[in-house]
């Protein structure tokens, strides 16, 4: 049993980059980390948590990917046959659930949003900026985010949230996400919010 006294909520839309950085606090502090699967609900007032804010066009796509995936094999026999309509049909779902994280992320104090720039770019810089605001220890043996990727390719439930080549399902929703209008607005609200994430960590 954990005799970590410290706990960590990573919780981020679908898409964002929050296994990434699950499995990084997972594997270099000392603390207990809670994973919420992308329930809105799932932060908790008494703890730390930590959501990722990334680009919409690149969440909204990710996150229809990995659903797409995931779903039985029937329901996916039956988009195949019209993507489009797949992609439609999830597209306003992803969006909503985009914008009620990013709203949450600058109205509660109690809810860390680090840019998924910061976390991917800078990983080091980004467990040591959580270290040292949580006070939190780090593990004797740290894992580098290049290991953690690896670890996370190769786990059959999570190797496509790994960087690789895009895929000609990945290369069409990308398409549709980038010709889908409303996705805009989010984009504007996503720039100011980094704008403002990246005063600090840029600072780190």
């Amino acid at each position: 049993m954990s005799s970590y006294t410290k706990t960590i909520v990573v919780n981020s839309p679908p898409g964002s980059g929050g296994i990434f950085c699950r499995e990084l606090l997972r594997n270099n502090l000392a603390a207990q980390i809670v994973w919420p699967i992308h329930e809105i609900t799932g932060f908790q007032k008494d703890d730390i948590n930590i959501c990722v804010i990334r680009d919409p066009y690149e969440v909204l796509a990710s996150g229809i990917e990995a659903g797409f995936l995931e779903v039985p094999q029937g329901i996916k026999d039956f988009f195949m046959n019209d993507i489009d309509l797949m992609i439609s049909d999830q597209l306003p779902l992803h969006l909503s659930t985009y914008y009620r994280f990013l709203n949450l992320s600058k109205k509660l104090d109690y809810i860390t949003p680090v840019s998924f720039k910061f976390l991917t770019e800078d990983p080091d810089k980004f467990l040591a900026y959580i270290a040292n605001k949580f006070e939190i220890d780090f593990l004797d043996k740290s894992v580098s985010a290049e290991e953690t990727q690896s670890l996370i390719k190769s786990d059959s439930r999570h190797s496509t949230r790994a960087p690789r080549e895009k895929t000609e399902l990945r290369k069409k929703i990308d398409e549709v996400v980038k010709n889908y209008e409303p996705v805009k607005h989010a984009l504007q609200e996503y720039l100011a919010l980094k704008d403002i994430l990246q005063s600090t960590e840029n600072m780190l």
